[in-house]
């Protein structure tokens, strides 16, 4: 399976649909994002995205969920050891009538590396 290659300190943008258990596009009540490097069995949270609280009505209006990551949050967490990381993004959100979903977005980021 490829990753999505993201440069550190580039903004992205994630597009996706939020979706009911039925798989019919909702607009969530709540939408919250936790941001984190998969290095081994501990989960290092980035830029201190630990369900970070998302507007649903802006970022997610009628289940379309376009959700803008700046540079501070596809920065190496640890540059100093790392050329390219394994970042995930948990986006988690509740719906009318007590539903929850949950989803992932994984990609890969890599070190921004000045020509020569």
């Amino acid at each position: 399976m490829s990753l999505t290659t993201v440069q550190s300190g580039a903004s992205i943008r994630i597009k996706g649909t939020i979706q009911d258990d039925n798989g019919v596009a909702i607009e969530p009540t709540t939408l919250v994002f936790t941001l984190y490097m998969i290095d081994g069995e501990t989960r290092t949270i980035i830029n201190s995205h630990n369900n970070t609280t998302l507007a649903p009505a802006t970022d997610a209006p009628g289940g379309a969920l376009s959700h803008l990551l700046g540079a501070a949050s596809t920065a190496l967490a640890d540059s100093t050891n790392n050329d390219s990381e394994t970042h995930r993004i948990r986006y988690k959100w509740t719906y009318a009538g007590g539903g929850v979903g949950i989803d992932y977005v994984t990609y890969e980021v890599v070190k921004d590396e000045a020509p020569t």
